[in-house]
């Protein structure tokens, strides 16, 4: 809310396609080692011995495979081609973001993993405080350029506070595993990897199409502010699936268990989020007007559905996403999301080419109702069906 009034809307566009850019290098990160740790770590809970080998090899590995993507996004800011003006540059300046962020990342597994709820909403807390102060600061001095910059350096400050509260780190070279566990790290981290990124080009591929079809940064900025609110709306259903995750993995192979209390969660996140959606519906254009200023009036409608598109993922979408990882079915992950991811590119072309950044809203809104529903359906197969209920 405060970035949008700091930086001027054409300026505000080119940043936000520099961070679509940046996000999507981050599907990639660690090679999908923080969800592999994290999981292999949860089934390991009360194996200390095994869960410290187990980390101590994810982090190393992740750190260096991060080292590796901040050194890409400088080659791309330097050598690629954009319809944005400004962001390739402003691309350098973020070019730190993955490797800073990896180290939060793997410090927030380790004490989700460690069941240390408390330190871990602390952490976070402050992981969420050092990104808005920094990136403000860094907008006040350099607008878009500086958002960047100390944006990236924000994840380092917030690492080596956490890092002195916990004494929870990374591993700079980690150490070898048993083949076996090795082996099934990999398994788990790549098809995570594959499954969560493929999931977040649902909403990264709308500004990159509507870069290349209106190459118009305004058009993105406006874009940009429609999302703000229901991107931001997305901590409910994760804070949840945050605390949630341990338990439901160290219950993976009790199906009736898992599907009880998926119900469970799910009721209530439905009740929760309808509310917050008619509410802000009923008042989406003086919310937009009040929040982020009468320059983006063009974003109500957008907005207005993806009010609706968020009440979906909320309430199915994540929680049945996060709920297949844990039981292991990655390979219908996999199949689901490049269905969806191609099934989205193609309707953004077409609905962005005749309806604008509302197009792009509404196919993001069909693909989400399409794949919601035949997670559900397999997700009840699964628990229901094929465990003999």
């Amino acid at each position: 809310m405060l970035l949008v009034r700091i930086i001027p809307k054409i300026e505000y566009g080119s940043y936000s396609y520099a961070l679509n850019i940046i996000a999507t290098i981050e599907i990639f990160t660690a090679m999908g080692m923080v969800a592999g740790t994290f999981q292999l770590c949860s089934e390991n809970a009360y194996n200390e011995s095994k869960k410290k080998q187990i980390y101590e090899y994810g982090s190393a590995f992740g750190w260096k495979f991060n080292l590796g993507l901040s050194l890409l996004l400088i080659a791309i800011a330097f050598f690629f081609p954009f319809s944005i003006e400004e962001s390739g540059e402003m691309l350098l300046f973020a070019s730190l973001t993955p490797l800073s962020s990896v180290l939060t990342e793997f410090q927030n597994i380790k004490l989700r993993s460690d069941l240390k709820t408390r330190e871990y909403a602390i952490a976070n807390s402050i992981g969420t405080i050092s990104i808005a102060v920094f990136t403000i600061v860094g907008a006040a001095i350099y607008r878009g350029k500086g958002a960047l910059l100390l944006r990236s350096v924000s994840y380092i400050a917030s690492f080596i506070i956490v890092f002195r509260m916990t004494q929870v780190g990374v591993s700079l070279w980690g150490n070898e595993i048993a083949e076996e566990e090795k082996k099934s790290l990999y398994s788990v981290s790549l098809v995570s990897m594959m499954n969560t990124g493929l999931s977040q080009l649902l909403y990264l591929v709308d500004i990159y199409v509507i870069g290349v079809v209106l190459t118009d940064s305004v058009a993105i900025a406006s874009y940009k502010v429609a999302t703000t609110i229901p991107t931001a709306l997305l901590f409910i259903p994760t804070s949840i699936i945050i605390y949630i995750y341990p338990f439901f993995a160290s219950h993976k192979d009790d199906l009736d268990w898992v599907w009880q209390k998926y119900k469970r969660i799910a009721f209530i996140l439905f009740g929760l989020n309808i509310i917050i959606v008619i509410f802000l519906f009923s008042f989406a254009e003086r919310l937009i007007v009040g929040l982020f200023g009468a320059y983006y009036t063009d974003s109500v409608l957008s907005f207005r559905i993806l009010l609706i598109n968020y009440l979906v993922t909320a309430s199915l979408k994540i929680l049945i996403g996060n709920i297949m990882v844990m039981l292991r079915k990655l390979k219908y992950n996999v199949v689901e999301t490049l269905i969806s991811s191609g099934l989205n590119i193609t309707m953004d072309y077409y609905l962005i080419k005749y309806y604008s950044i509302e197009g792009a809203a509404t196919a993001t809104l069909i693909v989400t109702c399409v794949v919601s529903m035949i997670s559900f359906i397999y997700l009840f197969y699964i628990c229901k069906v094929s465990n003999g209920v």
